[in-house]
């Protein structure tokens, strides 16, 4: 199933959140939130509120 979810006013630059988000395509929720969560950026943290919102 395919979901979608937006977060608003985050004061990061698209690049960079981009350099997070490739990594993210084919991997499941929890494994999506695994490598989020042992990335040194972070911008990974709004990211990872975003994957457990559309989880949810």
């Amino acid at each position: 199933m395919e979901v979608e979810a937006t977060a608003r006013d985050i004061r990061v630059s698209p690049r960079k959140l981009r350099l997070i988000l490739k990594r993210l395509p084919g991997l499941s929720v929890d494994q999506a939130l695994a490598l989020l969560r042992y990335m040194p950026s972070p911008h990974a943290v709004p990211v990872s509120k975003v994957v457990r919102s559309a989880a949810a």
